[in-house]
């Protein structure tokens, strides 16, 4: 980041999740150097509001909140009243701002606050999956399959770093493996004809139980009543065939979906792989097929092959994006 803090402040920020919440007051040194403290994860829905989740925080830290806070929601962010993906209730940014006395509060999808972490992140917090060219001010795109899918990408405006937000985990779902095709004609016949199948369908929490339930009927076995947390596991353990084929399906899918978002923005700065899925099951990721499936551009090959993709291991690092944007006000 560019501008620069004059003396150590802080900042209050969230990752507010379908699954879980993420909070922590963010210090940021006059060198932007940040270091998140009273770092606090909780299952979303035991909370009845957004505000109530916040009460809950500052109760737990028996102190007031700072002034200023930066939160990402899934989903998209406009005007004042959000109704975020995968979220049991509705955001009020006006009400939120006047119950807690915030002098700023700042509202994002939760991606383009992962995507603002990316140039903080040091090279402990990500593992190389496909080498490729080092570009430092390129542009670059981050996705990730969680309780859903989300995608933005970051680029360099020659003076900062400028996050843009995107649905693209709704990009339509293609088949480029014979597998895949089987498997996106059974999800179509589920879905009926006026259901749109996009990339969330598959690379998403339930997206593995879809695609494990898929692979039972293409192999004549009936489904176990697996939670896809229960598939990972298994599939971890191999214990469980039909979970460790669901994973590899998974990681292909996820090969070619994060090539389109790569090509889509131009990203030939890198692809960065986050939420909170992908981390879990990395030891099952095959490389060597990721980046085939990856590179299998046709002409656009050569473009491809020098795109380097990585895997994000930071614990919080849509923390760490949200206080990048507390930085920058």
């Amino acid at each position: 980041m560019t501008t620069k803090v004059t003396t150590k402040t802080s900042v209050l920020v969230g990752d507010i999740g379908g699954t879980h919440s993420r909070l922590a007051l963010a210090v940021i040194d006059r060198d932007n150097s940040v270091e998140l403290e009273n770092t606090w994860i909780k299952p979303t829905r035991d909370f009845a509001s957004f505000q109530a989740l916040l009460q809950s925080y500052q109760n737990e830290q028996n102190s007031t909140l700072p002034d200023n806070a930066v939160f990402g929601v899934a989903g998209p962010v406009f005007g004042d009243e959000i109704t975020p993906s995968n979220l049991p209730w509705p955001i009020s940014i006006s009400r939120t701002q006047q119950q807690f006395g915030f002098d700023q509060l700042r509202m994002e999808n939760d991606f383009t606050i992962l995507a603002a972490a990316l140039p903080l992140l040091k090279e402990a917090d990500t593992t190389c999956i496909k080498h490729g060219i080092h570009r430092p001010l390129a542009p670059r795109v981050v996705l990730g399959p969680g309780t859903g899918l989300g995608a933005a990408a970051l680029i360099h405006t020659g003076h900062s770093w400028l996050p843009i937000s995107s649905e693209g985990g709704y990009i339509s779902l293609a088949a480029t493996t014979p597998l895949q095709h089987d498997v996106l004609q059974i999800l179509r016949q589920q879905a009926g004809d006026e259901n749109f199948l996009c990339g969330e369908t598959v690379l998403s929490g339930i997206g593995l139980t879809r695609v494990y339930k898929a692979l039972c009927l293409i192999e004549g076995i009936i489904p176990q009543s697996y939670s896809p947390q229960e598939v990972g596991n298994h599939a971890l353990a191999a214990t469980d065939p039909i979970c460790s084929k669901t994973v590899e399906v998974f990681f292909q899918w996820m090969a070619t979906i994060a090539a389109d978002l790569a090509m889509v923005f131009d990203a030939i700065g890198g692809v960065y792989i986050g939420g909170g899925i992908t981390p879990k099951l990395q030891s099952l990721l095959d490389k060597d097929t990721f980046a085939r499936l990856f590179v299998g551009r046709g002409d656009a090959r050569a473009y491809m092959d020098d795109v380097p993709v990585s895997l994000i291991t930071h614990s919080v690092p849509a923390l760490v994006g949200a206080a990048a944007l507390g930085i920058r006000g």
